[in-house]
Order: structure tokens, then sequence, then C-alpha cells
């Protein structure tokens, strides 16, 4: 019964693979416009598709990252169409990542051409935009496709091995049907760290009474032991003359992290100050000889972005500053007006003590060449990624 049971599995995945790579052969019917520049793109058509979706699909901020990419990156943004008329919009990356840069000791000294639908500059699933009406399940099957034609015109700058669908919450797995049926392999990454704002909380002060004792009395001897040490609070108000000390702290959290498959340029956060005003604050503590930290917020309809940070890591071994910088993020959420306030797959142990929770995100990915297929998930399940621990600080 075993040798039985064994031949009809191998027949299950032999068909399985035939049938898949008959998807790969057929055409899913949508139409595409591709481009190396946004601008060359209808503006109306992309804006029907994405004003519905979160920030980073809108042109405001694609044109920032357009004009201030990674060293590392090259960008490709595309209109799906049914006929004539849009009904998605992707904007994907092609990126140079040695293995340095994800902490794979498998491909440490390689480096592996990738194309990645959505963002290496943040987490979660920024890189398609459905419109409004229209079933997910079945425009997947147009952004497989555009995914396969990207890569084909590629080749002539030497052809991307690793196509990724990057930061899909795993509760929307399954609109992604047709993307397995296209070989595509689901690997679980890091989660999204989220602390969902409550409407009682109209100042930061109101969040601290929502803390039992033990949580509220932590918080109070960081604020404390910041305040104790000299250190103040400041709102930047012209990020641009900051750009050279913010850019330095950044680089100082960035090195030491494992996985950093992009490194921002020093002109990347002025531009998003710019183009977001009311929407983006830069935040930084110091005090009176100089800069210790700084953080950003970035609103992105009814979500609070705790986005990029840095602080002097000699003056946080002594000072609690990066600890300090959180809770600057909950006070920018709340005032904003936000019902989230999402901080990322970092750090997951300082996040779930303010009550964040996880949410679980995961990449598709396949390899172009069919028996390497076969070893993407156990690949990419080798990049390090963290377990949010169970907390809760509220009464």
């Amino acid at each position: 019964m075993g040798k039985l049971a064994n031949i009809k599995n191998m027949a299950k995945r032999l068909a399985g693979l035939g049938t898949r790579r008959r998807a790969r052969k057929i055409r899913s019917g949508f139409n595409f416009a591709i481009s190396d520049s946004l601008a060359a793109l209808s503006g109306e058509a992309w804006d029907g598709v994405t004003r519905d979706g979160d920030v980073w699909m809108r042109r405001e901020y694609l044109s920032v990252l357009e004009n201030h990419p990674p060293e590392n990156i090259k960008l490709v943004f595309a209109l799906v169409m049914r006929g004539r008329e849009p009904v998605a919009a992707v904007a994907a990356q092609i990126a140079i990542i040695t293995g340095e840069r994800v902490n794979a000791k498998a491909i440490r000294k390689r480096k592996s051409k990738v194309i990645i639908c959505g963002n290496l500059l943040s987490w979660g699933p920024h890189g398609v935009a459905f419109k409004r009406g229209e079933d997910p399940a079945e425009l997947w099957k147009g952004v497989g496709e555009l995914l396969y034609r990207i890569r084909r015109a590629e080749r002539l700058a030497g052809q991307p091995a690793i196509q990724i669908i990057k930061d899909v919450p795993m509760s929307n797995s399954e609109d992604l049907a047709s993307i397995r049926a296209l070989s595509y392999k689901r690997v679980e990454t890091d989660p999204d760290m989220v602390l969902e704002i409550r409407p009682a909380w109209k100042k930061y002060d109101d969040y601290l009474a929502s803390l039992n004792s033990k949580y509220r009395r932590s918080v109070r001897d960081i604020i404390k032991d910041t305040d104790d040490a000299g250190f103040r609070i400041e709102r930047v108000r012209d990020a641009a003359a900051h750009a050279d000390v913010i850019h330095n702290l950044y680089l100082q959290i960035h090195e030491q992290a494992a996985v950093r498959p992009v490194t921002i340029v020093k002109n990347y956060i002025p531009a998003l100050a710019e183009a977001f005003g009311a929407d983006f604050r830069c935040t930084i503590i110091r005090n009176d000889r100089q800069i210790a930290g700084f953080i950003t917020t970035l609103r992105s309809g009814d979500t609070a972005i705790g986005y990029y940070v840095g602080v002097d890591r000699e003056i946080n071994n002594r000072v609690p500053i990066y600890h300090r910088l959180l809770h600057i993020t909950i006070a920018d959420a709340i005032e904003m007006g936000c019902g989230r306030l999402s901080l990322g797959r970092t750090a997951l142990e300082a996040k779930a003590r303010l009550g964040a929770r996880p949410e679980p995100l995961c990449v598709w990915a396949r390899h172009r060449v069919g028996p390497l297929n076969a070893l993407i998930g156990p690949l990419l399940g080798a990049i390090p990624h963290g377990v949010a621990p169970e907390r809760n600080p509220f009464k």
C-alpha cells in the first residue's frame, strides 16, 4: 500500500507540473502599458486605479522614489488593462542583491538579479493596486503575465533569476491561486507589527492611561531617563537642513540589520517631507550639543506608518533613545486621527511591548529555471525572520 500511495502522489505531482507548464503558456487576456518612468504613463489612468489604495502606489510617493532611488534598483511601472480600460497598476523594482544584504550564507558571495513586485523601501503589499470593484483573483492572472513580460524584456541587460511578489497578507493568499498555478512558491516572512488606535485615545496621555501599571511605569522611566540625560523632542520643520545628520543616524541602524536589501539615499527623507507636507512628520531627539536620533511618520489613509528611524548607537547604549522614539510615533498616529499604527517588522519585542500585534505576511517567488524553482522555498526560508512575542500591556 505504501508503494501504491507513493506512485499516486508522484502521478499527482507530475500532473500538477504539466498543468502549471500549460498555464505559463496561456495568455491572460489582458493588455499592458509598461514604462521605465511613471511620467510616460497616463497620470489620469494611474490615479483612477490607485486613488482608493494606500500611499505607496500613488504618484506623489512613486515620483519621490523615482527621483531618489537606492543605487541598486531600477523601477518599472505598468498598467494592466481589459481592452483599453486600466484595471490594475503595478510598481515593480529590478534589484541587484547580494547574500550579504539578506544574510543568506548560501549565496553570500553571489549577486542575484531579482524582479520585485512590491517596494523594498517599505513593508506590505505595495506593488499592485486594483481598481475598485474588480476581482483580485482574476487580475492576478494579468499581474503574473506582466512579470513574465518584464523578465523577458530585461534579458538584454542580464536576465533576472527570481521573481518575487512581496509582502502579501497571509489572509489574502487565496486570491493568488493563479499565481500558484504559475509555479510561484509561498514563503512566510516577518510580520508587520500593528497597534490599533482606540477611539478613546484623543491624546498620547490617554494611551498611557490605558496601560497596566507595569508597562506604564516602564514608559515613564524611559521618558524620565531621556529627560534627565538632557535630551528633548523637536519636530523638524526643514528636513533638508538636517539631511546629513539624519542619514548618518539612519546608517547606524541600517548597517546593523541582518536583512537590508536596499539603502536609502540622503535626499530621500527630505523629498518625502516636501511631497507630503502635514502627512509626513520627522521628529528628532537632541541635547544642546547633538542630535541623538530621529523617527519619521507617514500617513496613508487611516494608517500611520512608523517609517525610517535612526539613532546614535553609542548614546543609545546609555540612554533609551530608540524606545523614546517609538512612543513618538504613537503620539503622531493619535494626533493624525489614524485608526492604526504600522510599525514594521524589526524590533518585534519592543513593539509588542507597545501593544502592537503581528499581522502575518508572506512572499510568493519563483525561479526562472524549473529545476531550481523547487529550491526557491528553502532558499528564501533561510533568510532570517523573527517570531513576535505575545504581550498585552493594557489593563
